[in-house]
């Protein structure tokens, strides 16, 4: 009973739920490595900037910077980054090198490391820039570079536009917002379904609400099907529709009246960052509305049971899997 109350307690979203889709055992190991790292420092990825910049170009000011030197790499790098984020611990300068130098696993003498550190470049330039911009996360000048041709190719595709930034003409009867965050309950799972949705756009004039997902893609934008396939972004695009749905039926509104629409607005970190829009069919939607209530079943199965170790096919036979590729 009390394992019950604690696994209903943790909020499951579309990604969740795909490591059950791996294994329950592997459900399990990814939960617990989450909460773990719950509280740890984020590290950089482009694709979160890219999603930043575009969506919250605000708090993107806040927590990004640009670095316009060379970043170097290897264990003296780690080393400077180490000065930087500890320079007022320490009460003498001999104390806080030879804390970063020790950090780093550096070999050496310490007064020579902390001279080449400290006064020699690429790491002076570097250390300078990182002190100056603490507390940001620092983007190199490539990297920038990437954000900024994504944000501009987001806004010269029309559909893009249209979809992901406030028109000056909206009346009062749209209302768009980003970055929503819902805890919803769904029919026949007793526990929290949690969802984070990019961009929701709702026109009280023509009944018609649209749900907008920012993916980044290191591939040929135009090939994006193969993702969408692949990762389910359809049944995402479905969880989202049904959050949205719960959400709205909430605060009153008759969503018998509205049309729905998901898209995906696809944009690529590499190459000249082009950008794509894909609309989710309905059949699609419905297909993911079905996968997703598949794997509610089976995670109630694996909660009620407490049984972790095995897909639930384990526990129903006799723990073999009868594999046949040609019928």
């Amino acid at each position: 009973m009390e394992n019950k109350e604690k696994y209903y307690n943790e909020r499951v979203g579309f990604t969740s739920l795909g490591w059950l889709d791996v294994s329950p055992k592997n459900y399990r190991f990814m939960m617990e490595q989450m909460k773990e790292n719950a509280n740890k420092q984020s590290y950089f990825t482009l694709g979160s900037a890219i999603h930043c910049q575009v969506l919250e170009p605000e708090k993107f000011k806040e927590r990004y910077a640009a670095i316009e030197c060379s970043i170097p790499t290897g264990k003296k790098a780690d080393a400077v980054r180490i000065l930087a984020s500890t320079r007022d611990y320490f009460s003498t300068p001999f104390d806080w090198h030879q804390n970063a130098i020790k950090k780093a696993d550096l070999k050496g003498k310490i007064e020579t490391l902390s001279e080449e550190l400290i006064n020699k470049e690429p790491y002076k330039s570097y250390l300078s820039s990182l002190i100056q911009l603490r507390g940001k996360e620092i983007l190199d000048v490539d990297d920038a570079k990437t954000i900024s041709r994504c944000y501009k190719n987001t806004i010269s595709h029309k559909a893009a536009n249209t979809l992901l930034y406030d028109n000056p003409f909206y009346t009062s009867n749209i209302k768009a917002y980003n970055e929503i965050k819902i805890d919803w309950k769904y029919p026949g799972y007793k526990g929290i379904i949690q969802s984070t949705i990019d961009r929701l756009i709702i026109d009280n004039s023509t009944k018609t609400i649209k749900i907008v997902d920012l993916k980044t893609t290191a591939k040929n934008v135009y090939d994006f099907e193969a993702a969408y396939k692949k990762y389910g972004y359809y049944r995402q695009a479905a969880i989202y529709m049904k959050s949205v749905l719960w959400l709205l039926n909430e605060k009153g509104y008759n969503i018998n009246d509205y049309d729905i629409e998901c898209y995906i607005v696809a944009v690529q970190s590499t190459g000249a960052n082009e950008c794509d829009v894909i609309k989710v069919s309905n059949n699609d939607l419905v297909q993911g509305v079905k996968e997703f209530e598949i794997q509610l079943e089976r995670l109630t199965y694996h909660i009620e049971n407490d049984l972790w170790e095995y897909p639930m096919e384990y526990y129903e036979s006799d723990g073999i899997r009868e594999v046949c590729i040609y019928e």
